[in-house]
């Protein structure tokens, strides 16, 4: 899977917003590619295998857990006010 097919899957399934923009998918995807010795040789170093893409999945997952989390303490917060 490539950077592209990520970013297609992201706009699909409308994870991107304000706080998880383009450019965090984009770092999740780098951080999860495993580092590959001849980059020159071939392209293995722009697509994922099975093992990086659930590695990018769950790091993209935890990513929006945090921005989720974070509105339901502040809606309990508000939800609490007197």
């Amino acid at each position: 899977m490539s950077l592209e097919e990520i970013s297609m899957l992201a706009t699909m399934t409308e994870i991107l917003d304000d706080v998880f923009g383009q450019r965090d998918l984009n770092v999740q995807f780098n951080l999860a590619m495993m580092t590959q010795v001849a980059e020159l040789d071939n392209d293995r170093h722009v697509k994922m295998s099975i093992v990086e893409f659930i590695d990018a999945f769950g790091r993209i997952a935890d990513k929006i857990s945090v921005q989720v989390s974070s509105n339901i303490t502040i809606y309990n917060l508000i939800l609490d006010y007197p």
